[in-house]
């Protein structure tokens, strides 16, 4: 099967967690509040909808109805439709600028609800673009501004969606137990508010919620009656029709539950039906995982039109989320660095006058060259390594472990050098980037006993199991960057995905610790050498 495919099925699950909160809850939200009030009844209407038929309809509804606002709050709202709908699109940048304008109207005018709902979105946001300093921050605006709000009713529905918010940064971080326990503290704060077509909507999202989790721990039954308790309460509550984005992300989930039960029937009804709801709405989200999902359908059952078709259309999707990104990613880092130059402009005289500071920062400067020049080094050590063909994992002799594993372990010298060959070719091609790797599964592939293999990785390559794969993935992952300069435009997230690891921060410590600098580091060392050629 394609790599690129293969190691994209983390990515498409991050940026669905993404949208579980803030593009379902948030739109859903925004109307409702005064069923008679003829501005929220149309916001929730483009909202809910007209985005799921029409996005680009819903934005022009959602730009005039913020041209001709007068008050704050319908300014707000009107703006944040328009974020949310930008953020489906794919356009981040526009998403987070819109947010950012909706943030200012909201603090000017001392509107604590949506405060909480925009830095909410934000934090959403920042931590799909793998700023998750920017996330926390936010997160932590959140539980600052929720005490200033004095109406119960809204501080429970706002307390339930931070508590949402949390749960899905657990299930990003595959902490599916702690996800659960978010998603019952959210239960009981929905329980207190009134029945309304919004309660149900988050019922809904919590529900879908819940079965990621469990689908997570492959409880495969209990996740079924949560995702079907989700359509329940979407179709029953008349708050959806079949074109509504989160039965996609539902049926797709139950189309995965269903192949992992071998129930390709199913699994394919449901994969169809997630299709037909992508393929009417402009969610590059719902399009990209659906059209993963069916690529490694049809390439399991050897379809190869099919999965040539569907692969194709992933592929194009996941470039075009990669870009948006990208794109703001460097929106992001531009607004804050204008924004520290506007802070240093302010406090130029202060810390001219301050010869303490002066001395701190000449001295943190000069740690920063060494550092850099340290880096350098190291940087040139490992491409030297790979233009004289050695760079391969350095393993080290781990006599205690070997001596250990040996009293236990006995095999033939045959059995020994068969398992070494198996390796050899295993290595070769590129299977330890395959995510689900484990010892007990690569025994099973090999046809040995998993002590025999154990035994072997750690007389043989001075490591256990895991750590042997990991170093695998950073050279795999170094040899691509340095083959193909466009691998180092790609965020990190991205790059400990295509390698096979499960998050940003395991790949950073993994990396650190086999090279001895952050990938960060190794890419501008190798975008400064690329550049100084070119020159």
């Amino acid at each position: 099967m394609n790599t690129r495919i293969t190691s994209g099925a983390n990515f498409k699950k991050a940026l669905k967690s993404h949208f579980l909160i803030l593009s379902i809850t948030l739109t859903a939200q925004i109307g409702l509040a005064q069923k008679k009030d003829s501005f929220d009844i149309i916001m929730y209407r483009t909202a809910v909808d007209l985005a799921s038929k029409d996005i680009n309809k819903a934005l022009q509804t959602a730009d005039s109805l913020y041209q001709n606002s007068t008050e704050p709050i319908h300014k707000v709202k009107s703006i944040m439709l328009m974020a949310d709908l930008q953020k489906n699109i794919g356009d981040l940048e526009k998403s987070i600028n819109h947010a950012v304008t909706a943030e200012n109207i909201a603090e000017t005018n001392k509107l604590y609800e949506w405060q909480v709902r925009i830095a909410g979105f934000l934090s959403s946001q920042y931590r799909t673009l793998g700023l998750k300093e920017q996330s926390i921050l936010s997160l932590k605006k959140v539980l600052k501004i929720i005490p200033k709000i004095d109406n119960p009713k809204i501080s429970d529905q706002l307390q339930a969606i931070t508590n949402q918010q949390i749960a899905k940064y657990a299930i990003e971080d595959e902490d599916f137990k702690q996800a659960i326990s978010y998603l019952k503290i959210t239960k009981t704060y929905l329980d207190k508010t009134r029945n309304t077509k919004v309660k149900f909507f988050h019922y809904a999202t919590n529900e879908y919620m819940f079965g990621q989790a469990y689908l997570g721990l492959k409880d495969y039954k209990q996740a079924l009656q949560y995702y079907n308790s989700s359509l329940s309460l979407l179709f029953e509550n008349d708050i959806a029709k079949e074109g509504t984005i989160l039965s996609g992300f539902v049926y797709s989930d139950i189309g995965e539950i269903y192949t992992e039960l071998k129930d390709l029937k199913n699994a394919l009804l449901y994969y169809n039906k997630a299709l037909l709801v992508a393929e009417q709405s402009d969610f590059l989200e719902l399009k990209e995982e659906v059209y993963y999902n069916l690529a490694v359908y049809y390439d399991d059952q050897k379809d190869v039109k099919n999965y040539a078709h569907f692969s194709k259309l992933y592929e194009k999707t996941q470039l075009k989320l990669m870009d948006s990104h990208k794109q703001g990613v460097n929106s992001i880092v531009n607004r804050l660095q204008n924004k520290e130059a506007k802070l240093s402009q302010m406090q130029g005289i202060i810390i001219a006058s301050s010869l303490v500071i002066a001395v701190l920062l000449i001295t943190g400067i000069i740690i920063i060259i060494r550092r850099r020049k340290a880096d350098i080094r190291k940087f040139e050590e490992i491409i030297n390594k790979i233009e004289n063909s050695s760079f391969k994992p350095e393993y080290k002799e781990e006599k205690a472990v070997e001596e250990e594993v040996e009293k236990k372990v006995l095999m033939t010298e045959e059995t020994e050098q068969l398992i070494l060959k198996k390796l050899k070719k295993f290595e070769n091609k590129d299977g330890y980037i395959n995510r689900n790797i484990s010892l007990s599964s690569l025994s099973a592939k090999f046809e040995i006993n998993s002590k025999y293999l154990s035994y072997v990785i750690n007389k043989h390559k001075g490591k256990d199991f895991n750590n042997y794969i990991n170093a695998l993935r950073i050279y795999y992952i170094i040899r691509k960057m340095e083959s193909d300069p466009v691998y180092l435009s790609y965020k990190i997230s991205y790059l400990a995905e295509e390698c096979g690891f499960s998050s940003h921060s395991k790949f950073t410590a993994i990396f650190k610790a086999e090279m001895g600098i952050s990938p960060s580091v190794f890419m501008q060392c190798a975008i400064d050498k690329n550049n100084k050629i070119k020159a």
